[in-house]
């Protein structure tokens, strides 16, 4: 009996596809054996999907001699399911290959609006390219990678102020009953709040300790927080949020009892996915922030406060021209942006008008040739 194997071969290898691109390659069938191999069709599939699903949380209620089914939350959107046909067809008729090895081209194309790959506890993005071997009475899977695409996300397209300064400050709870104590103040500035991978995020924290107590260490995270969107059957959809700490520092700060006490924190952002906003899935969305934490020795006496930021592809100092989408042909052109009116090198009022003056003329001339040619 004919053994199959098979293998992808990409034309160009690399970590990750964008949205839009298009994805060549060879398939390898190898047929082992001396005999020849019957087979209806070979296809590559090409899959990517969001799904998410949790459980329903079960209300404590008295012990029962029939437990309820469990229910789950589930949420799928499809962004892409091709599959095209190397050899044959579905409604072909067997047809055989003879042993050795045969090369087929293939070409796919990544939809443009593609969320980035991610895989998160309760849900995931992920995209397949998958080979099917159609025989006469089952269909088998071949071999299947899976592929990375990341979301080009420019942070200069972003709103202006992500490019400006970002702060927050932030209160001591305190019990009604100890009015007299006097709050912990800390208060938290970003430079900006657009990052990229690899960047470094400074962190200036400070605080105020105007009630003199002894303080412990100051901790400052930077958080991915994953929101799944689900339902069950047709109800009305809910959330649930996934918190992870990514990259965090702690710095002590025992011996230091001044009333105002400051420090400069450095958070580096580590290989992870973009922001993705709820519009862009609608299974789940990401979103970043930093988070600065200030304990005292006491551990009932601490103040915390978060500064949201959004991590993207393009950095905010980036060189790169900034394309712009040409919705007619959807292709993309760069374009230069002129910081002033003098840069634009706008022709002046004269000579607009003199080109104007000139282009009559010439109008009017052309006019009396014609009516003297009719004569």
């Amino acid at each position: 009996m004919s053994l199959l194997s098979c293998f992808l071969r990409f034309e160009s290898a690399q970590e990750s596809y964008r949205p839009g691109e298009v994805i060549k390659g060879t398939v390898t069938l190898n047929v082992h054996g001396s005999s020849t191999l019957l087979i209806k069709a070979l296809s590559i599939k090409c899959s990517g999907y969001a799904s998410c699903q949790w459980e329903k949380p079960q209300t404590a209620k008295k012990e029962s001699k029939k437990p309820k089914p469990k229910e789950f939350y589930v949420s799928r959107e499809d962004y892409i399911s091709t599959q095209s046909y190397i050899i044959g067809s579905e409604q072909a008729n067997p047809s055989a290959l003879s042993p050795g090895t045969h090369i087929y081209s293939f070409m796919v194309q990544l939809p443009s609006n593609a969320p980035s790959s991610f895989d998160g506890a309760l849900g995931f993005i992920r995209y397949e390219l998958q080979v099917n071997a159609n025989y006469i009475d089952r269909i088998d899977c071949l071999t299947s990678t899976p592929l990375m695409v990341e979301q080009s996300k420019d942070l200069r397209r972003l709103a202006a102020d992500i490019q400006t300064a970002t702060e927050n400050e932030k209160y001591e709870a305190k019990p009604c009953l100890k009015f007299w104590r006097r709050p912990l103040q800390l208060y938290v500035s970003l430079p900006q709040s657009g990052y990229v991978v690899g960047e470094c995020i400074s962190v200036h924290v400070k605080v105020s300790n105007h009630g003199n107590v002894k303080l412990k260490d100051i901790t400052t995270k930077l958080n991915r927080i994953v929101t799944y969107k689900g339902a069950i059957k047709e109800r009305k959809p809910m959330e649930t949020s996934e918190t992870t700490a990514i990259a965090c520092n702690v710095h002590g700060l025992f011996g230091q009892n001044s009333n105002v006490t400051q420090h400069l924190q450095q958070l580096f952002v580590p290989k992870t996915s973009p922001s993705l906003d709820a519009t862009e899935c609608k299974c789940l969305s990401v979103r970043y922030e930093v988070e600065v934490t200030v304990c005292a020795r006491n551990a009932k006496r601490f103040v915390q406060t978060v500064v949201p930021i959004v991590v993207g592809t393009v950095s905010l100092s980036s060189d790169e021209k900034l394309p712009v989408l040409n919705t007619a042909t959807n292709h993309a052109a760069t374009i230069t942006v002129a910081r002033s009116m003098d840069e634009l090198n706008l022709p002046s009022t004269w000579e607009m008008r003199r080109d104007n003056v000139t282009a009559l003329q010439q109008a009017a001339q052309l006019s009396a040739s014609t009516s003297s040619l009719g004569k």
